[in-house]
């Protein structure tokens, strides 16, 4: 008895019975069941967080390239890492990028991208032309500096052009639009089963991706983020910096406007100068033509009264004294004469100093007017060369 004791009370502290063992299995089984469960949505969680994160780090790459380069980057087309502007689509240049090392999402691909290239529109992105010319008065060369201002051009000039499926494009049916990138990570797994990680479109060759907003269901998972025109113009301040532009463009035409008017205030007081001198001399030769009455009429005077006083010494011999009244009316005559050959002296003596007044005062304001002329067309160089400096450092932030 003492030995079956002490036997089954060993058995009770390290052994188990069926029973012990069938509860332990179903325990097990149990929870194998609930982590067979819960791994692929925990691993499919991840994965999507993983991609998420390298998709906003792709999108901030490209757009910081665009700021410093004011062009979109080409596709990789060879797998360096490095683009090629020779094909629509291909990968991401993460070295072209400044990137340490490649990118690559959950399933190991590097991620799809492309950008658009409309040559035809003026909007090829990938390459920097002088798609930007701020408009200048009086035909006047337009600044003509590559930079952000012609990338932002470019932009406006791909969202008026037509739609076509050889560039860059998201959507499908009615909703196909081009845009100006689009990049795309593969999903957790091959969700519609064809060849590669890739869904959908982004299977292809062609330069087609799934807008931003598409479902993720059981036949396609991946991600993928696309930026069109205006939302890309919009994140770079292109429509500030423009209206920047035109606002000088506008001060430019305004000085440029006033420097004109001054030049021609300038030319029209200096005619108006030139005919006050003139004004001028001829009223001083009137008044040494007046001046020379007043002396004729003096001398004439002079005359008269020698006549009247000889005539009137000669009055005793002579019966009635015939000359007498002559001379008399002479000399009364010749006063008159002095008296108005003296006033017409000072009249025209005024008017000299009228006239030359006058020539004085248009003078003045001749040398205010070449004063403005100067001012305002140092106004309009300095707003001409501002407008050229604003294009040449014509950056989108």
């Amino acid at each position: 008895m003492a030995v079956n004791e002490k036997k089954q009370s060993f058995q009770g502290i390290h052994g188990f019975s069926l029973i012990d063992m069938a509860i332990i299995l179903v325990i097990v089984g149990s929870l194998l069941v609930v982590v067979i469960g819960i791994v692929p949505h925990y691993l499919r969680s991840l994965s999507l967080q993983e991609n998420k994160v390298l998709l906003a780090k792709a999108d901030r790459s490209v757009q910081g390239f665009a700021i410093s380069h004011a062009r979109l980057p080409c596709p990789d087309t060879t797998g360096d890492g490095v683009e090629n502007c020779v094909s629509v689509v291909g990968t991401l240049p993460w070295k072209t990028l400044g990137l340490p090392a490649p990118t690559k999402d959950a399933n190991f691909l590097k991620l799809r991208y492309a950008a658009y290239h409309n040559a035809v529109a003026t909007a090829n992105l990938t390459i920097l032309n002088n798609t930007y010319a701020p408009a200048v008065p009086n035909g006047a060369a337009a600044p003509n500096h590559l930079n952000g201002l012609d990338f932002c051009q470019g932009l406006a000039n791909a969202g008026l052009a037509a739609f076509s499926a050889q560039y860059a494009y998201a959507g499908s049916g009615a909703t196909q639009r081009n845009v100006a990138y689009a990049i795309a990570v593969s999903g957790f797994g091959n969700a519609d089963n064809l060849t590669g990680a890739f869904d959908g479109v982004h299977t292809g060759a062609s330069p087609a991706f799934a807008t931003n907003n598409k479902v993720r269901d059981y036949v396609y998972d991946d991600l993928v983020v696309v930026r069109d025109f205006s939302t890309l113009s919009v994140s770079l301040s292109c429509e500030h910096l423009i209206n920047s532009m035109g606002v000088m463009s506008e001060v430019y035409d305004y000085a440029d406007g006033v420097k004109g008017n001054a030049i021609d205030a300038r030319n029209g007081l200096i005619q108006a100068v030139a005919m006050d001198a003139v004004a001028t001399a001829l009223v001083a030769v009137d008044a040494v033509i007046a001046g020379f009455d007043v002396a004729s009429a003096t001398a004439a005077l002079g005359v008269s009264t020698g006549l009247l006083a000889g005539a009137t010494a000669a009055c005793v011999a002579v019966v009635g004294c015939p000359l007498v009244p002559v001379y008399t009316s002479a000399v009364t005559l010749g006063n008159l004469a002095i008296a108005a050959a003296v006033v017409a002296l000072g009249l025209q003596v005024a008017a000299v100093a009228s006239q030359t007044a006058i020539t004085l005062a248009r003078a003045a304001a001749l040398t205010a007017a070449v004063i403005q002329e100067v001012t305002t067309t140092g106004h309009a160089a300095a707003t001409a060369a501002w407008l050229d400096r604003m294009d040449l450092h014509g950056a989108v932030h």
